[in-house]
């Protein structure tokens, strides 16, 4: 079974240089490392040369336009049964390519195989314990009850457990965490990454995006969380680090009407959320965000009077 790496950059060359090398370090090893890469490229090439890796990688331009344009450029590359998606920031241990395709060859109906992810930033976990008592319930709450709904999603788009928790064996899922996610590349024959997210300066739903369509076509998505990555969750050019995050709101509403898995009732459910969120800390710019998801969905569908409103209202 042929495995492809894909991974998409944009001015992370330390983070790419150590992500190479914790595959070169696999067990099973991979048939191609395909980067993408939207920066520097005489940059990132240096880097790898002077690691002694530039042999080892196909390094190519990306077209610009964020992580998902980059990753349909690496699928159009790619020669692989197996098409793998990391992020640029992630660390492997030896055992996670072995794990993939063991898991692809115990379950032949499976068009996807996605696994745990640990993240790890010191900063962000001091802060977290610092300041999130809220957050840590939660997380406590999801490992004694919802531990085996890892990877399946909630009324409101977002998963009832992130793969960050550890469940039990392999389990049937709805989504994966875009950093660790992999698809048989018949997939890539009917299906693509909709390049839209990240324009709003948020990758929030990329990956639940393609999973959402996958599931409701009734292919069969596979949860290990064996097959583990070390996501550092670094900071640079291309990631959101402070002040709310409205770009994430602005993607969830676009995604729950877009997407067959959800409708109508869903988007309303998380509207009234977001809206009630926002009276409680008085700022209306969450709400502005929800209808700027639904202005992009109704020019996505050339719905007139509902662009006409959303244009109003915003």
């Amino acid at each position: 079974m042929k495995t492809s790496i894909i991974i998409a950059t944009y001015e992370r060359q330390d983070d790419v240089v150590e992500c190479v090398h914790s595959l070169r370090n696999q067990f099973e090893q991979p048939d191609e490392i395909i980067i993408v890469d939207d920066g520097d490229l005489e940059r990132t090439r240096d880097r790898l040369a002077e690691n002694g890796m530039l042999d080892d990688v196909t390094h190519i331009g990306g077209p610009g336009e964020g992580r998902m344009a980059s990753r349909n450029v690496g699928v159009a590359n790619a020669s692989g049964d197996i098409v793998c998606f990391l992020d640029d920031d992630v660390i492997l241990p030896p055992i996670w390519l072995r794990e993939v395709v063991e898991t692809y060859e115990r379950n032949e109906d499976a068009s996807g195989v996605g696994g745990h992810v640990l993240n790890f930033n010191p900063d962000e976990i001091r802060k977290a314990n610092m300041e999130s008592l809220g957050y840590r319930a939660l997380t406590a709450f999801r490992l004694l009850f919802l531990h085996d709904r890892i990877g399946d999603f909630s009324p409101i788009g977002v998963l009832w457990a992130p793969h960050t928790l550890v469940g039990g064996g392999e389990q049937d899922a709805e989504a994966f965490q875009g950093c660790n996610m992999t698809f048989r590349a018949d997939v890539f024959e009917e299906y693509e990454f909709d390049e839209w997210y990240g324009a709003t300066g948020s990758f929030t739903c990329e990956e639940l995006d393609i999973c959402a369509r996958l599931a409701a076509d009734g292919r069969r998505l596979v949860y290990n969380p064996r097959a583990t990555v070390v996501h550092k969750r670094s900071t640079g050019p291309d990631r959101q680090t402070d002040g709310p995050d409205y770009a994430n709101v602005t993607n969830l509403s676009y995604f729950l009407l877009k997407s067959p898995r959800f409708g109508v009732a869903n988007f309303l459910l998380f509207a009234c959320l977001i809206t009630g969120y926002s009276l409680l800390g008085r700022d209306a710019e969450y709400v502005k965000r929800v209808f700027a998801g639904l202005g992009h969905y109704a020019r996505q569908t050339d719905s007139g009077w509902l662009t006409s409103l959303t244009s109003k209202l915003l």
